[in-house]
């Protein structure tokens, strides 16, 4: 395999501007806004599907509200209707933002040359912030939820985070020398938006109750509208730059084709196509929990508020961050990267199993325990994947991607950041269809048992382990 020699923009003046470190403020300040906006309108929608079946609760308390444990009393029956609809909510909003979102992305992210960096984080940006704009409307007019379909849509239509990812990745690297000044870059960026996640865990639970849901989504989109202006002070990476050598649908053709190319020109077929079904099944859970998790606090047995679903969330993120990473460097000494997936796959399953059971706050913190490294299952599953893949195929080991993995991806493989053009692609798709599919398990078995779409998670890690099991023994 070939190591690139030459900076990505070759014959660009060199890059030593105080401006472009604006980069990392801006990413604290979208994943933050965008964090607090998400927490919030689980919230706020599952209050307000409340509030219509005349089930009550102080949405500004601290304290966690009665659960009611009996399922013949009425009012149980009451909150796992409640559950059920604000699951369906969720299910058709992601509909409403991934339909058009899947088409937006390919667009921006095909012609990202053509119209720059800093256009695909404020497209992105003034998206999810048009999405917070509506929710702030309905909050304070009490207006019906269905108005908030145009807020998704809106947000489709701007690409998403996909969109705002796949910028903020090519504008990283761009402005990076090559090298570990580059990899060191990415992993700044990284760390960044991941204090920026835990921090919005803790702000969103108490803006809710000191500030209430309309000033909390107001507080988002001035958010928003702050990093949108501080882009603007962004110099531009790279405009005006086209495809000549190829077009996106070729190389969309090439990257996909090469997992159906017969054994005899591709002798490695069965690697790629097993490895990718495994590593979609680990997005899909990693990328796509949050939402029915938060649906699942709120709930029954557990009925939490706001303000501890947020010191919770952010606990759990730091624990993870930290102590996952500690973890995976520990294995990596003295494990081979299946091993180390078997040891992930198994704490990621004993994780959503206790989950699946909690009934109290300490089935929570041993779970989240447990789950210590499962943000890093589909990290290692990549890392398989590309360690087995040569130079000329990479954009198709990196058809299905996510933020942590495309920063592994573009780390190691800095020849290959064009070749990554349709990733966000491929991760919009599969986040927002596993969106849809959890909001439906979620909403269908509920009334059964509150935690039973965590065993269901659970079966499609333990799927995605006897993918990888496959893999190995092609080895043999």
């Amino acid at each position: 395999m070939s190591e690139e020699s030459t900076p990505l923009l070759a014959g660009q003046p060199k890059r030593s501007t105080w401006r472009y470190y604006l980069l990392e403020v801006i990413v604290f300040l979208f994943c933050a806004a965008h964090s607090i906006g998400d927490l919030t309108s689980y919230q706020y929608v599952y209050t307000s599907v409340a509030s219509a079946l005349n089930y009550t609760e102080d949405k500004n308390s601290t304290n966690d509200k009665e659960c009611i444990a009996n399922k013949s009393y009425p009012n149980y029956v009451l909150e796992q209707k409640v559950a059920k609809e604000a699951a369906m909510y969720q299910l058709y909003f992601g509909l409403a933002a991934g339909i058009p979102g899947v088409l937006a992305c390919v667009i921006f992210g095909t012609y990202s040359d053509k119209i720059g960096r800093r256009f695909m984080m404020v497209i992105s940006m003034v998206g999810i912030g048009g999405r917070a704009a509506v929710y702030v409307g309905v909050c304070h007019w009490n207006l019906s939820l269905y108005y908030l379909y145009i807020g998704y849509a809106v947000e489709g239509i701007s690409g998403s985070l996909p969109t705002m990812v796949l910028g903020i990745m090519a504008y990283s690297a761009d402005i990076s020398a090559v090298g570990k000044a580059r990899t060191l870059r990415l992993v700044v960026v990284n760390a960044v938006g991941g204090l920026a996640t835990a921090a919005a865990y803790v702000i969103s639970g108490y803006t809710i109750v000191w500030l209430g849901y309309d000033y909390t989504f107001a507080v988002v989109v001035g958010t928003f509208l702050v990093a949108c202006i501080l882009i603007l002070f962004l110099p531009e990476s790279r405009q005006g730059q086209g495809m000549e050598d190829m077009t996106f649908r070729q190389y969309l053709y090439r990257a996909v084709k090469f997992y159906f190319e017969g054994s005899r020109t591709n002798p490695n077929r069965y690697f790629y196509i097993f490895s990718m079904l495994a590593f979609t099944c680990a997005i899909i859970i990693n990328n796509c929990i949050f939402g029915t998790e938060t649906l699942f606090m709120l709930n029954s047995p557990l009925c939490w508020m706001s303000v501890k679903i947020g010191d919770f969330g952010a606990a759990k993120q730091t624990f993870e961050r930290v102590l996952g990473v500690s973890l995976i460097a520990l294995l990596l000494r003295c494990c081979r990267e299946h091993t180390i997936i078997v040891v992930i796959g198994i704490l990621y399953i004993s994780s959503l199993s206790v989950e699946a059971f909690a009934t109290n706050d300490m089935f929570m913190i041993i779970a989240a325990g447990l789950g210590v490294g499962s943000p890093s299952f589909s990290t290692v599953i990549r890392s398989v994947l590309s360690g087995n893949t040569d130079k000329d195929h990479q954009e198709s080991s990196g058809m299905f991607d996510d933020w942590n993995v495309n920063l592994c991806y573009n780390a190691k493989f800095q020849d290959s950041l064009e070749n990554s053009k349709h990733t966000q692609l491929c991760s919009s798709i599969f986040t927002a269809t596993g969106t849809i599919l959890l909001s439906a398990i979620y909403e269908w078995t509920v009334e059964l048992m509150p935690g039973g779409v965590f065993l269901v998670m659970a079966g499609i890690i333990l799927l995605a382990m006897a993918f990888m099991g496959y893999v190995e023994s092609l080895k043999w």
